[in-house]
């Protein structure tokens, strides 16, 4: 494992993106949603993913020139059509498209078509509470996840975060796979050599595993409950296929161990916005909300535990890492050489 600072890997970012064709202000949006991951302590969908990214838009099946159209479907719902492009591109983009609409509305949607893999959820939730919004996201993605009872994938990880302003230095901001863990903590546990926590993966028999290597599917989060899972999973799935007209997950192309490169996958996703203001002041929404999360980190904690609000861990990291650099598995080390001689670049680790 070796410690590589965030501004040497979002430099590596760019220009391997830029080298396979996209424009900067494209890449500039995949490298902040990914930097956001890795630094918060998501790594499974941070910048682990760029090579993925590169060998999709090798393949075709993401076009990395791709233009993001906008088009006002009703007073508050806007269409962002991504046209196979870049997902993170279309989501910053969806936010930035929704701000007039809410503004004036007081709330919007966006649906965003023809899109691709977008990374974490959050990173556009919290884009939203940044720009003065609350924000809600969701996606569905290629099928890991059986139904509760089920005996094959059916849904995908199928992540739904929110994020909303304080008056506070941070966000408030949830982000959550509706399976026990994603498909990506899956892949990033065999990069690290890991075992996965009990009872969030199976195997090939559809017994629980906490080998990564033999994983194939993952749980739907609430383990007896699961029926839970399962059922938030299909509301991101009607937000975000259904809504949108875009495949659902068991009708989706795989991301990974796939032969098709070429064909490109057809995501949707969606995102909904609301002022803070459409009842109370900003700043009586935020200091309500900051005495809340104040309440809520004062709840007593049992014995060697600590409460804390939604964010909290996120932010811890991000500091930490912000001092110390990102931890980066020596696989991953390997990728980023490989990625650096196609284009030329020096890694600067």
């Amino acid at each position: 494992m070796k410690r590589v600072s965030h501004p040497i890997l979002s430099a590596l970012t760019k220009s391997c993106l830029a080298g396979s064709g996209c424009p900067q202000r494209t890449a500039n949006d995949v490298d902040k949603a990914l930097g956001h991951a890795s630094l918060c302590g998501i790594d499974s969908h941070g910048y682990r993913l760029l090579p993925h990214y590169c060998r999709a838009i090798e393949g075709g099946r993401i076009d990395a020139k791709a233009i993001t159209e906008v088009n006002q479907l009703m007073p508050s719902i806007v269409e962002v059509d991504a046209n196979n492009g870049l997902g993170h591109h279309a989501m910053y983009a969806a936010v930035d498209a929704l701000r007039g609409p809410v503004l004036r509305n007081g709330l919007g949607c966006a649906l965003v078509i023809n899109s691709s893999h977008f990374g974490p959820a959050g990173a556009y939730a919290l884009y939203g509470a940044e720009n003065g919004f609350l924000a809600l996201v969701t996606c569905n993605s290629d099928a890991f996840v059986p139904l509760f009872s089920g005996q094959t994938a059916f849904h995908g990880t199928n992540p739904i975060a929110f994020a909303a302003p304080t008056s506070g230095p941070n966000p408030y901001l949830f982000d959550m796979a509706t399976s026990a863990v994603p498909i990506n903590r899956v892949l990033s546990a065999r990069e690290k050599k890991e075992q996965l926590p009990p009872d969030v993966a199976l195997d090939a028999a559809g017994e629980s595993t906490r080998n990564s290597f033999d994983a194939l599917t993952v749980a739907p989060l609430g383990a007896d409950y699961g029926f839970k899972g399962a059922g938030l999973a299909g509301i991101a799935e009607v937000l975000s296929a259904i809504l949108t007209g875009m495949g659902t997950s068991d009708q989706l192309l795989p991301m990974t161990d796939c032969e098709d490169w070429s064909t490109p996958r057809g995501l949707g996703q969606f995102l909904l916005m609301l002022r803070p203001d459409c009842r109370l002041s900003d700043n009586l929404f935020g200091n309500e909300l900051n005495s809340y999360l104040k309440r809520l980190r004062n709840s007593p904690a049992k014995a060697n535990g600590q409460v804390m609000a939604p964010g909290d861990r996120e932010w811890a990291t991000k500091k930490e890492r912000l001092e110390n650099g990102i931890p980066v598995p020596d696989t991953l080390v390997e990728s980023f050489y490989d990625l650096a001689n196609k284009f030329n670049l020096k890694t600067g680790f």
